[in-house]
């Protein structure tokens, strides 16, 4: 962006570039959100605003803490959707199932540009999508990474 101030003659005082292309903003998640008991996609996460994003890498995972006595289940994930948005539309970036002991990672690059990132999330106990939380104490999900402009 160039800003030409000039005086009331009409005089050329100064000029301001700024020029931020290549320098990187991080995404950062202030805690840890509960995603405990989705039987249905739910938006648990979505990125303040990301003026022009080109590119992008986001890593996220999820920490769960059971409670051994009244688990009865062998495994417990999460589906995650990550949706990007430009203005108020909507677009499927990637699909990802995750166990405690995975992590899901998400890029972009150019010529895609968002102006958000979004984490829609639901829970899927022994492959199926339920909202039972019988031996789950808490289930947390956690977004980190980065975009440039």
């Amino acid at each position: 962006m160039n800003d030409k101030i000039l005086d009331p003659t009409g005089r050329h005082i100064r000029t301001r570039t700024i020029d931020d292309r290549g320098e990187r903003f991080p995404i950062i998640q202030s805690a840890p959100v509960q995603a405990l008991g989705f039987g249905d996609f739910q938006e648990i996460y979505r990125t303040e605003n990301m003026d022009r994003a080109r590119r992008g890498h986001v890593v996220f995972s999820f920490d769960a803490v059971y409670d051994d006595a009244t688990r009865l289940f062998a495994m417990h994930m999460l589906e995650v959707n990550v949706i990007g948005y430009v203005g108020n539309a909507a677009t499927l970036i990637e699909y990802v199932t995750l166990d405690v002991n995975a992590l899901g990672e998400c890029q972009w690059f150019d010529p895609e540009t968002f102006s958000n990132i979004a984490f829609e999330v639901r829970q899927n106990i022994d492959g199926v999508n339920t909202a039972d939380t019988t031996g789950i104490d808490s289930c947390t999900f956690n977004v980190q990474g980065a975009y440039w402009r």
